[in-house]
């Protein structure tokens, strides 16, 4: 496997950086985040050279992942029930297109192929019951009339077919539909005849698939007072965050979000707040983020800061649309991964003792083939009791959680819980909402 290189723009010091996130131990875990994103002007790969003239922007909204792995790892370690007479470390690296193991993303029914991906796990919950959310949304609202734009890949093509279906069984129709091509998190294509038609549209409510956090500010670039009538629809909370300027939050009045339910992790907020450069000296992105939001001085030799920083920094002064202090889907996702991985390291050494090894085998070898029979089985609660379960024919339809986006007259938004989706209730409970919590359009009729 390459060891990748994130390189980073600004400052200067990082121009000839490695940043490469290592702490050690007995066994350690690999992954690839999206810390660093390549703003390219076509298609390309992860082996595109991440030097300057490509726009490489720091994704600091993902580096709550790298946080997330360090807190599992940490709660680990502690365990004296899990893997005690092993330490777990940590390497991270940023995300190139290569094949995976367990990951962290949204679930894909391509990946459970077999054939095709034999050792790949997903830690994500199928949203099988994501389209009977939305469909009953459509129905408590009477929104018959809809809009769709999803992603020109497998994933929209096999989302708009199943939508169809469900939406046709009730009598919803679909005004139109647009498929959107992108890389990455960055919309790098979208006609300007989509703009025109969502304003010629009647539809005033627009599903959008997958998370495609960029789209409606790159909808409303130059936007008409028309588009503030419309309703979004959406599966991702991230959308909230990617407002560069202020006055396209107006564009966001409305939108209406489902996410997946799950637990809050005790004391991730604080491990989050009590992350600094000190108690982390190895991270050199903590550094970096010291020197641009807290004036710290930077050392450009080894991209360390040296002092004069502002009193009291911490992460939970950033800007909200900049890094968020609760765990997104996303890092819960992180945070289950590790958990899944551990126990079924646990498992696989318990099972190895059982067996009669020969004198001459070394028993501390760990080999990673050999865990792929325990990660398929395993089934498993994290520290707060929720279902860990890697194998995808044993995954349950999650609950879904709705939420709002409030917006305020300083630029600021809040996503409000308004409601939510239960699939395994009966079906006239499963749909739950406090309707005068949710914040409409300006000039939005319901």
């Amino acid at each position: 496997m390459p060891t990748l290189i994130w390189i980073i723009a600004t400052p200067s010091c990082l121009n000839e950086a490695k940043y490469h996130l290592y702490y050690n131990g007995t066994v350690i875990i690999g992954a690839f985040f999206p810390i660093f994103q390549l703003y390219p002007e076509m298609e390309t790969d992860w082996k595109t050279s991440f030097d300057t003239e490509n726009e490489l922007m720091f994704q600091e909204q993902n580096y709550q992942l790298v946080l997330a792995m360090l807190f599992a790892i940490n709660e680990i370690n502690r365990n004296s029930h899990i893997l005690p007479n092993i330490s777990l470390g940590l390497e991270i690296y940023n995300l190139p297109l290569y094949e995976r193991n367990v990951t962290y993303g949204a679930f894909d029914d391509l990946l459970t192929d077999r054939s095709q991906f034999p050792y790949l796990y997903q830690v994500a919950p199928k949203e099988s019951s994501l389209l009977c959310g939305i469909t009953s949304l459509m129905l408590h609202f009477n929104w018959t009339w809809v809009g769709l734009l999803i992603t020109d890949d497998h994933r929209g093509v096999q989302f708009l077919s199943d939508l169809r279906k469900e939406l046709d069984k009730n009598k919803v129709c679909l005004a139109f539909v647009w498929a959107v091509s992108f890389i990455g998190e960055s919309v790098y294509y979208l006609s300007s005849d989509l703009r025109v038609y969502i304003l010629e549209s009647s539809a005033n409510v627009i599903i959008i698939y997958p998370d495609m956090p960029l789209i409606i500010s790159q909808i409303g670039n130059g936007h008409s007072k028309a588009l503030l009538r419309r309703v979004w629809v959406m599966n991702s909370k991230r959308i909230g965050l990617k407002f560069i300027e202020y006055n396209l939050l107006d564009l966001s009045h409305g939108a209406l979000t489902f996410s997946p339910h799950h637990g809050e992790i005790v004391g991730f907020t604080n491990f989050m707040q009590e992350a600094t450069p000190i108690k982390y000296p190895e991270d050199t992105l903590l550094h970096v983020l010291w020197n641009w939001y807290f004036n710290c001085s930077l050392s450009h030799s080894d991209c360390k800061i040296v002092g004069n920083c502002m009193p009291n920094a911490s992460l939970e002064l950033l800007p909200g649309k900049m890094f968020e202090m609760v765990m997104t889907e996303e890092s819960y996702n992180v945070y289950n991964a590790v958990y899944a991985v551990a126990h079924s390291l646990h498992e696989m050494i318990i099972n190895q003792f059982q067996i009669q090894l020969q004198a001459n085998k070394d028993r501390n070898t760990l080999l990673p083939w050999q865990l792929h029979p325990f990660l398929k089985n395993i089934q498993v609660k994290n520290s707060i009791g929720d279902d860990v379960v890697l194998d995808w024919k044993r995954k349950t339809d999650p609950g879904y959680d709705i939420t709002s986006l409030w917006n305020f007259p300083t630029g600021l938004s809040l996503f409000v819980n308004v409601g939510t989706f239960s699939p395994r209730s009966p079906q006239d409970q499963q749909l739950s909402l406090s309707e005068h919590m949710i914040q409409w359009p300006i000039v939005f009729t319901e």
